[in-house]
């Protein structure tokens, strides 16, 4: 086990993310095979970061835009629905879903994006 907090006047982090970023095998099984799923992944993480904070319309847009880049993200396409029509689209926060408290206007905000 070896411990290093420097390596030649450069912190351990900063070592570590050199050999990550420099290593050209990682870049073309991540990047070629697999079809920049890294960037993928980002993207998806931008509109996970959205809805969590409460920003359910730019949530749904980058969304939209990772399903335009890849249709393999429809599989978490009805759960996004599911979690946007209850978060958004039905005004009362309480656990009891009704009608009355049902918005046309987001929903149609929404189909928009």
């Amino acid at each position: 086990h070896l411990k290093l907090s420097r390596v030649g006047g450069v912190s351990k982090d900063t070592v570590v993310f050199l050999l990550l970023v420099s290593n050209v095998g990682l870049f073309i099984v991540d990047h070629i095979h697999f079809q920049y799923n890294g960037f993928l992944f980002g993207v998806l993480l931008l509109s996970i970061a959205a809805l969590m904070e409460d920003n359910f319309l730019l949530g749904g847009f980058w969304f939209s835009v990772l399903l335009n880049l890849k249709h393999i993200y429809m599989y978490v396409a009805p759960a996004y629905f599911i979690y946007l029509l209850r978060s958004y689209c039905f005004t009362s926060r309480t656990k009891a879903c009704s009608l009355k408290n049902f918005s046309l206007v987001r929903l149609i905000s929404l189909g928009i994006i």
